[in-house]
């Protein structure tokens, strides 16, 4: 019987050693073409070396890309680079140049067998080291992981929304919160798979439960839903069955209830609720931010997560994105849980004209809807975005800014 003997290597730094044979290989590259008088564009470096234009922007992006983590993933196989090498000997290129490029290539290659196993694994691990995130390759990666999910987990949508909207509420130094939460075109791959679309908790800074709020329904109740508080008109019809768990008065879930599988059976499900006086508006002991997300449990194509806030509310802030994994849930945020994703907040506008988003069905309607309900003005609200193809999951997702300190009252006297 033939024995398998695992390779023992002495335990070494992968990312000094990534830089340096992908900074060798770079330079080796950089002289070849000199030599043969090809260094430029691809179409440049295609033209007067006589290969393929595929091959030729390999070779483009492994010099040029500035960071040589995010240039690793470029890397011509070593026959593809044998074909760059013979025909740069066709240019005359010093035999001896070439070799050097063929020592660094190897090393490059003995990195994937010892830190990694192989080259797609090495590629992953120096994407993760870039000192700026490469949107495509995340975005690529995401979408690998929303395949697979979608499968293991028997279900999918092509769009999470969630718009959250900031208003002053009645008592001072407090706001009002909505949340409106949808999952458009929402599939099971496998029949009679009940899922979990929505879970609400309420927490303060030391993820102690607030068990004061107290939420309602956006729009008006409809019976037969389970208790999930729909905004029936931008549901699919007919209304698929729902069932809500009460879990304390700070924490409730929702669940759509076994069905069909396949687009035919497919639902969209949106959804509002309303938490007045819900949280302060300056900062306070355990309330040093203020932080509105939602947790990511479907696997979806896409996820908008907008944030409406009244003008005079947070004026200063700087809102930032936070994406955590919850794998054992959010009890806290160590920096082992965030997750690196390429996306930022971004403001978009002012009002429900700039909402418009082709993966969501009808938004402007819907923020009108809501705002209309409320006797909101839309003209009052900024709004801030954060698109994010494939989210992951399952993640927390989260915008977050600090709070400001109260100003004194000052004495008029």
């Amino acid at each position: 019987m033939k024995k398998h003997v695992a390779k023992i290597h002495e335990a070494s730094d992968l990312e000094s050693e990534a830089r340096e044979a992908l900074t060798s290989l770079r330079a080796g590259l950089a002289t070849v073409l000199d030599a043969a008088g090809s260094r430029g564009s691809p179409p440049d470096i295609a033209r007067s070396l006589r290969i393929h234009r595929k091959l030729a922007w390999q070779v483009s992006k492994v010099l040029y890309e500035p960071d040589p983590f995010l240039a690793a993933r470029h890397v011509p196989s070593m026959g593809s680079m044998e074909t760059l090498l013979r025909a740069a000997a066709d240019k005359d290129v010093p035999e001896s140049l070439l070799e050097e490029i063929r020592r660094s290539v190897a090393a490059y290659e003995r990195l994937g067998e010892i830190h990694a196993g192989d080259r797609a694994s090495l590629e992953m691990m120096l994407l993760s080291m870039a000192a700026h995130p490469d949107p495509q390759a995340h975005v690529a990666m995401r979408r690998s992981s929303f395949l697979g999910n979608s499968f293991l987990w028997g279900v999918q949508a092509k769009t999470e929304l969630c718009a959250i909207f900031l208003h002053p509420s009645e008592i001072e130094g407090r706001f009002d919160f909505v949340r409106v939460k949808g999952l458009y075109n929402l599939r099971r791959n496998r029949p009679n798979i009940p899922w979990v679309i929505s879970r609400l908790k309420y927490t303060d800074d030391e993820f102690r439960k607030v068990d004061r709020i107290v939420s309602e329904p956006l729009d008006d109740v409809v019976t037969d839903a389970g208790g999930v508080p729909l905004i029936r008109k931008f549901c699919s019809d007919p209304l698929p069955r729902f069932r809500r768990t009460r879990i304390s008065s700070s924490e409730a879930e929702d669940q759509l209830t076994e069905g069909p599988a396949g687009d035919t059976a497919a639902v969209t499900i949106v959804s509002g609720e309303v938490i007045r006086n819900a949280f302060p508006t300056y900062r306070e002991h355990a309330n040093e931010i203020a932080e509105f997300g939602l947790m990511v449990r479907t696997p979806s194509e896409v996820l908008v997560f907008d944030l409406f806030v009244h003008r005079s509310l947070f004026q200063e802030a700087q809102r930032q994105l936070a994406v955590y994994g919850l794998i054992d849930g959010l009890d806290t945020r160590s920096p082992s849980k965030r997750l690196a994703v390429c996306e930022r907040v971004e403001r978009i506008g002012r009002g429900r004209d700039v909402v418009h988003s082709p993966e969501v069905p009808q938004y402007e309607r819907l923020v009108g809807h809501v705002l209309d309900r409320l006797s909101w003005r839309d003209s009052e609200f900024d709004v801030f975005r954060v698109r994010m193809p494939y989210p992951p999951m399952p993640s927390g997702v989260f915008i977050w800014h600090e709070l400001s300190e109260k100003e004194p009252v000052r004495d008029a006297s």
